[in-house]
């Protein structure tokens, strides 16, 4: 029998919208749309995410972004040319 050492933490929604910047309604239309990781249920009317799956989905969405700033030239340290203000 294999004992595992690593502890599943359960994040609530509040937690989830800190961690991702999204909003509640956003978060359940990706999860139905099976675009978020699915929640768990805790009880009768409480539910949960695991936090190593929103952890992932987290790093998957940096890791998309990276991959298109690439595909379209840009890098990480020029700004848009709209960030700068005409002065004259």
């Amino acid at each position: 029998m294999t004992i595992s050492t690593t502890t599943t933490r359960i994040l609530r929604l509040p937690d989830v919208k800190t961690r991702t910047g999204l909003s509640r309604s956003t978060i359940y239309a990706l999860v139905k749309n099976e675009c978020f990781p699915k929640y768990v249920s805790l009880g009768v009317r409480s539910v949960g995410w695991v936090e190593s799956e929103v952890e992932a989905w987290i790093e998957s969405r940096v890791n998309a972004s990276r991959i298109k700033q690439r595909a379209v030239g840009k890098t990480d340290d020029m700004l848009p040319s709209s960030v700068f203000i005409n002065t004259m």
